[in-house]
């Protein structure tokens, strides 16, 4: 649920906001490609490099990804997904591990890593977390810790760590001096500390703010930089006046009641989302961005650690959660060389012969099936379009799964209950049915992409493959400079 959740931060509005502040040295960025729009990995990183940004911390590392930071000279973090603690569970798998995929790779293509995240929030609470598996974590980072001084220079120089969320502290916290983790993870969390502590390794946290508001029943503006509500938490001689200093600090507190008041933390996700939350909006996100990287700008440390430089990266680059961006009523917002698909959508159709007695119990079935493989968030409690009709949350689920297979045919089936129009049904509902767009890089067979990429005016290079033509569409590195900063009013 988390990740649906935070996911929300768009791109485009995200850099709008760092062109009007400092991007302070330490502050990096997250980039997941969980994503309905595959960006090249090239644009991506002149994106970074264009905007200031120094640091990134990449959740995937196949070939194409890697080779498109070579000699790029930003300082990188990589990631040991949690699916891929197999490989690295014993000294002989981490050691092999570590020789291929991080002295060879990163020699070769030139990459500056400085940090490996070794598991993220494995001992948060969700299904099937295992006791053996949370064991498997702590002894990977122990066996990946011992693997890296074994390498050459500069590889032996980088830091392994784990990222955890703040629910691995004590929920009963009211105050930061209150907090130390809790009694599920607490012999866990030592183990953990004693390896980051003998190899000079940080703690890494990940913060989602407007989360943690709701879980202390904290008012909205505690979660914002510039609060000027009376709402203030004391702590001894101590004053908090924001969620991210109360939640900071409090890990710093666990950190000394273990024994290990000074090792650093690095904050490797922090983020606001724009919708899918009762505090999620582009207002209350762009508001938190200004006065974080104001705050990160300034060095202006926490309340326990005053000017005290803190690094952090901003989560997340795209929006993971296959989001549409920027298309509205099937126009396109300002920028040249996106294309979107042409102007159909999928729609519930009241028409479909099935019996009416099990209309009701399969269109839910048919709305699950959607929601679990596209995109609902704005549909659920909170989020800008949980005040539709029945039929209208039917006709947007069907509608993002349409869109998110490419609007291929059998994508609005739905036993019958979907159909295919060319009306747009943002009128009807009230609110706006996505478009998907051409990604760009996209294969397709010939005819239909060519006349839409034709018509629009996007260059496009065709070549033969096995399967389908492959069409590989150019002029997308507008998108990235200055990414649709005249399309948005800061």
């Amino acid at each position: 649920m988390r990740r649906l959740v935070i996911t929300t931060l768009t791109w485009f509005l995200l850099f709008a906001t760092l062109m009007n502040v400092a991007v302070a040295n330490d502050v990096g960025i997250n980039w997941s490609r969980n994503s309905r729009l595959k960006l090249l990995p090239s644009n991506i990183v002149d994106m970074i490099l264009s905007n200031g940004i120094k640091k990134v911390r990449l959740h995937s590392f196949v070939g194409s990804v890697a080779r498109a930071f070579t000699g790029s000279g930003l300082e990188m973090t990589t990631t040991v997904a949690n699916i891929d603690m197999i490989l690295v569970n014993s000294s002989r798998k981490a050691q092999a591990y570590v020789a291929e995929n991080m002295t060879k790779a990163y020699t070769r293509l030139d990459l500056n890593v400085k940090t490996i995240v070794v598991g993220n929030e494995p001992f948060t609470i969700v299904d099937n977390i295992t006791q053996m598996y949370q064991d498997d974590v702590v002894n990977a980072i122990g066996y990946i810790s011992e693997a890296i001084p074994k390498q050459p220079s500069p590889i032996n120089q980088i830091k392994a760590t784990m990222a955890h969320a703040p629910d691995i502290l004590l929920s009963t916290i009211q105050k930061p001096s209150d907090a130390d983790f809790n009694d599920n993870v607490n012999d866990r969390m030592v183990r953990i500390l004693r390896v980051l502590n003998a190899s000079g390794a940080p703690l890494a946290i990940n913060m989602y703010p407007h989360l943690h508001l709701l879980e202390k029943n904290f008012p909205l503006d505690f979660g914002f930089f510039d609060n000027d509500s009376p709402f203030t938490v004391k702590d001894g001689a101590n004053t908090y006046t924001n969620i991210f200093d109360f939640v900071y600090d409090s890990f710093v507190w666990a950190l000394k009641k273990n024994g290990f008041g000074n090792m650093k933390i690095i904050v490797t996700q922090i983020g606001w989302p724009t919708d899918g939350h009762i505090y999620a909006n582009a207002s209350t996100a762009q508001r938190f961005y200004k006065g974080f990287l104001k705050k990160m700008a300034n060095d202006e440390g926490t309340p326990l650690l005053p000017k005290t430089r803190i690094e952090a990266y901003i989560y997340n680059l795209n929006d993971e959660n296959m989001r549409d961006i920027a298309f509205r009523g099937g126009k396109l917002a300002p920028a040249q060389g996106v294309v979107p698909m042409p102007n159909r959508w999928c729609v519930y159709n009241p028409d479909a012969k099935i019996k009416e007695a099990n209309r009701t119990g399969v269109l839910l079935e048919q709305f699950q099936i959607a929601c679990d493989h596209s995109d609902c968030t704005k549909l659920m409690y909170g989020g800008s379009l949980n005040n539709l009709t029945f039929e209208g949350n039917i006709s947007y689920a069907f509608n993002d799964f349409f869109q998110a297979n490419n609007q291929m045919e059998t994508a609005c089936d739905f036993k019958g209950l979907g159909k295919i129009t060319v009306d747009d049904p943002s009128q009807t509902y009230e609110c706006q049915f996505p478009l998907q767009i051409i990604s760009m890089i996209y294969s397709w067979g010939q005819g239909e992409m060519g006349n839409i990429l034709a018509a629009r005016g996007a260059n496009a290079v065709v070549s033969k493959t096995s399967a389908a033509s492959l069409i590989k569409v150019s002029g997308f590195s507008t998108i990235v400079v200055p990414l649709l900063l005249s399309a948005l009013v800061l």
